[in-house]
C-alpha cells in the first residue's frame, strides 16, 4: 500500500476532499479522500464518484457551479454551510467551494466538524448583540417620543397661562394685584428652566461628568441671589406662618462672586426653599445665608422642622425621584438636580441636621477668578431680561397684517388677542391647508406656523407657501415657526422649510412682539426666544384650574368650553375610525389633535390620548382599542364636568332637588 504523499496528509488534515467535475455529473478525486467521505457517501475509493445522487444538496449546488465554470469568471463560488447525516445518523457540517484549477473544475468539499460549533458560537453571539441593539433602539426610540410629548404636553398649556399673564398684564390692576402678577411671572420663569433643564439632562445633552472649566466662564453674585430667592419666597412663606429671612454678612461689599450662571443658582436656591417650606410649621422660621470658606462659599437654608429621618443618606436623598420613606410629600426632580447642577460648577451639595433643631440644606461654590468676575454677570443679565419682559403696550407705528396658524385653540386665541393689542391685525386658522389658501387674500407680512399641525404640519405649509411665492403668486412673507421642541435640529429643519426665525413655546409677550416685528432675516442669525414662561397649573378642581388658565375671563372660559363640546366628537370618531381601520398613521394624527385640547383642562386628562398617540407612531395597536376605552370614559367624564360649568345655577338647582327627594 503506498504511503499517502504530504499533499494527500495535508488535505485529510484540513478536513477537505478536492474533486474534478467530469461530464453527466461524475466527479475524479485529485487527491486521496479523507476517511469522513467514504463514512458519509460509501465511495469505496472509486475513482468516479456520482456525488450529486449521494446529496440533494449538493446536487443543487452544482447547478450554480456549472453555471460559473461556464462564465469563465475569476474567483470561485461557495455553498456555504449544510448538514448531512452519515450512517450512524450522525450530523457532519459541510461546506462546498468551485473554482478554476488550470484547466480542470474542481470542487473542494470541507468537512467543518472541528470549526463548525466555533462559527455557530459566534453567529449566535452575532445574534444576540443584533437583538441587544434592536432592543437599545426601541427603548431610545421610545425615550424619544416620551420626550416629544411631553415637550408638547408642557408647551401647550404653559402658552396659554403665558398668554393670560400678559393679557391680564395689559389691564389697569390694582397695585396689589399687579405685584402677585409680577411674581407669578417670576415664578413661571423659574419653573420654565427647570422644565428646559429635565428635557435637556434625559435627553443627554448634559454632561456626564461635572467640568468646572465648562461653566466657569459664568458668575454669579450669591448674596443677590440669595437677596432675590427670599423677595420672591417671602409672599409663599407669610401665608403658611412661617418667617423667611437672610442671614447678616459680616463683610457684604466683598467680592461673593461665585462660578455659576445667577438663573440656575436661582433655580437651586428656590428648590431648597420649597423644601424647607414644605416640612416647617407655622411660627418658625427659614433663614438663608452664606459662609466664607477660602477658594469656596458655602450657602445655606436652614429650617426649624422635624429634620433629616435617622435612614436617610446623602446619596438617597438627591436621588432621582427619592423622597424619605417617613416624610410626606411627592417624589420629585428638584433636589437631583440641585446635585447635577452643582457639581458641574465643581461645587458639592449636602443636608445635615442642626444641633439646635431643624435641618440645613448646603451647596459650595468655588469663588470666580477675577477674569469670570469682569464679564457681564449672571445678574445683570437677569435683570436685563427681566427689564425686557415688560415691552410697553403702546400700539406699534407699523400694524402688520398677521396669519396665525395652530390647531389649539386656546394657543391661537391668546396669541390673536396680544397681536390685537398692539394694533397689528391678525387673522387665525387651524390648520396648514387652510393657511395656504388664505395666503391671496390675507396678503399677511407675517405668517406664524406651528410646526406640528395634523394633515399639513408648519415645516410642509412654510415650504409650500416658499413655492408659491416662487412662482409670483404672493408676496415674500416673514415667516416664524412655533414649537415646543426649541432644539436645533428642529431650528435647522424650520430654516431648510424657508423659515425666517423661530418661537419655542411657551413665548410671551415680549418674544411675540420682537419677532413678529423685527425686520425679515435668515434664521441661523436669529436666537431662540427665551421670555418669562408660565408654570402648567397642576390639576385639581376643574372650575379653579380654568379661572386661573383664563384669568377669570368669563368670555375666554365659555369659548374654551363650547369649542370642546363641539370639536370632541369629531376628534373621538376619528380616532375610533383609526382604531377599527387599523391605520396607525391616522391614529397618530387624531390622537395628536385630541391631545392639544385635553391637556388645556389638564396634563393627567390627555394620558390616554397621548398613549394612542405613541401606539400609532410605533404601529402598536394591539392594545389600542382597550386604550380607546379608557379615552372614551375620560372624555365623557370631562364633557359633563364641562356642561355643568356652562350652566351652573342649573346644576345647583337640580342639587337642591335631589337632596329634597332624598330628604
Amino acid at each position: 500500500m503506498a504511503k499517502p504523499s504530504i499533499y494527500d496528509e495535508f488535505l485529510a488534515h484540513e478536513g477537505v476532499a478536492l474533486v474534478e467535475f467530469r461530464e453527466d455529473g461524475i466527479f475524479r478525486p485529485l487527491a486521496a479522500l479523507p476517511k469522513w467521505v467514504d463514512e458519509l457517501w460509501q465511495t469505496r475509493k472509486s475513482k468516479s464518484l456520482r456525488l450529486a445522487e449521494k446529496s440533494p444538496f449538493l446536487e443543487n449546488f452544482l447547478a450554480e457551479a456549472e453555471e460559473f465554470w461556464g462564465s469563465k469568471a475569476a474567483g470561485e463560488v461557495n455553498s456555504g454551510n449544510w448538514i448531512e447525516r452519515d450512517g450512524a445518523g450522525k450530523q457532519v457540517p459541510l461546506e462546498a467551494s468551485a473554482f478554476w484549477l488550470g484547466d480542470k473544475r474542481v470542487v473542494a468539499i470541507r468537512n467543518m466538524s472541528g470549526t463548525f460549533g466555533e462559527q455557530q458560537q459566534l453567529y449566535q453571539t452575532a445574534r444576540d448583540s443584533l437583538l441587544t441593539h434592536e432592543r437599545l433602539m426601541r427603548e431610545i426610540q421610545k425615550k424619544e417620543i416620551l420626550l416629544h410629548c411631553i415637550i408638547h404636553d408642557l408647551s401647550q398649556p404653559l402658552t396659554s397661562m403665558r398668554g393670560c399673564f400678559d393679557l391680564l398684564l395689559t389691564k389697569k390692576v390694582a397695585p396689589e394685584i399687579a405685584k402677585f402678577l409680577m411674581t407669578g411671572q417670576r415664578e413661571s420663569q423659574r419653573q420654565e428652566r427647570m422644565i428646559r433643564g429635565i428635557l435637556e439632562a434625559f435627553s443627554g445633552d448634559l454632561p456626564n461628568a461635572p467640568s468646572q472649566k465648562q461653566e466657569g466662564v459664568e458668575s454669579a453674585d450669591l448674596i443677590s441671589c440669595e437677596r432675590r430667592a427670599v423677595e420672591q419666597f417671602s409672599a409663599a412663606f407669610m401665608e403658611r406662618g412661617v418667617e423667611l429671612v437672610l442671614a447678616s454678612y459680616r463683610d457684604s461689599e466683598r467680592d461673593w462672586r461665585v462660578i455659576g450662571d445667577a438663573a440656575r443658582i436661582d433655580r437651586i436656591l428656590g428648590n431648597l426653599l420649597e423644601n424647607a417650606l414644605r416640612y416647617s410649621k407655622s411660627g418658625g422660621r427659614v433663614t438663608v445665608g452664606g459662609v466664607e470658606e477660602g477658594g469656596r462659599v458655602m450657602a445655606f437654608v436652614d429650617d426649624e422642622g422635624p429634620g433629616l429621618p435617622a435612614d436617610s443618606s446623602q446619596e438617597q436623598m438627591f436621588a432621582l425621584f427619592a423622597k424619605g420613606r417617613d416624610r410626606p410629600g411627592k417624589a420629585g426632580l428638584g433636589l437631583y438636580f440641585c446635585k447635577m447642577t452643582v457639581e458641574r460648577w465643581g461645587g458639592e451639595i449636602g443636608a445635615e441636621n442642626r444641633p439646635d433643631g431643624g435641618s440645613r440644606f448646603w451647596f459650595r461654590l468655588p469663588r470666580a477668578r477675577q477674569e469670570a468676575s469682569a464679564k457681564q454677570s449672571g445678574d445683570d443679565a437677569s435683570a436685563k431680561a427681566e427689564a425686557e419682559e415688560h415691552i410697553p403696550l403702546q400700539k406699534t407705528a407699523r400694524a402688520l397684517r398677521i396669519l396665525v396658524a395652530d390647531d389649539n385653540d386656546t394657543v391661537r386665541d391668546f396669541a390673536v388677542e396680544l397681536l390685537r393689542s398692539r394694533g397689528h391685525q391678525p387673522e387665525a386658522v387651524s390648520d396648514g391647508i387652510t393657511a395656504l389658501a388664505r395666503i391671496d387674500e390675507v396678503a399677511p407680512d407675517v405668517i406664524l406656523l406651528d410646526q406640528e399641525m395634523p394633515g399639513m404640519t408648519g415645516i410642509d405649509t412654510a415650504r409650500a407657501i416658499r413655492k408659491k411665492e416662487g412662482k409670483g403668486g404672493a408676496r415674500r412673507a416673514l415667516i416664524i415657526g412655533v414649537s415646543g421642541d426649541g432644539s436645533e435640529e428642529h431650528r435647522k429643519l424650520a430654516l431648510e422649510a424657508g423659515m425666517d426665525a423661530f418661537l419655542t413655546k411657551p413665548f410671551d409677550r415680549a418674544d411675540l412682539f420682537r419677532t413678529v416685528e423685527a425686520e425679515p432675516r435668515p434664521l441661523s442669525e436669529s436666537k431662540p426666544a427665551q421670555g418669562v414662561r408660565a408654570q402648567a397649573a397642576q390639576d385639581g378642581n376643574l372650575r379653579v384650574h380654568l379661572n386661573e388658565m383664563t384669568g377669570g375671563n368669563e368670555k375666554i372660559l365659555k369659548k374654551l368650553i363650547a369649542n370642546f363640546i363641539a370639536d370632541t366628537p369629531k376628534k373621538m370618531a376619528a380616532i375610533k375610525r383609526a382604531v377599527l381601520s387599523k391605520d396607525a398613521e391616522k391614529l397618530a394624527a387624531a390622537a395628536h389633535s385630541l391631545r392639544g385640547a385635553l391637556a388645556i383642562f389638564g396634563a393627567q386628562k390627555s394620558v390616554a390620548a397621548r398613549n394612542l398617540e405613541m401606539m400609532g407612531k410605533e404601529k402598536r395597536l394591539e392594545e389600542a382599542a382597550r386604550e380607546l376605552g379608557v379615552l372614551s370614559q375620560e372624555v365623557n367624564r370631562l364633557g359633563e364636568q364641562l356642561h355643568a360649568l356652562q350652566s351652573p345655577r342649573k346644576t345647583a338647582k337640580t342639587e337642591s332637588a335631589a337632596r329634597k327627594h332624598r330628604r
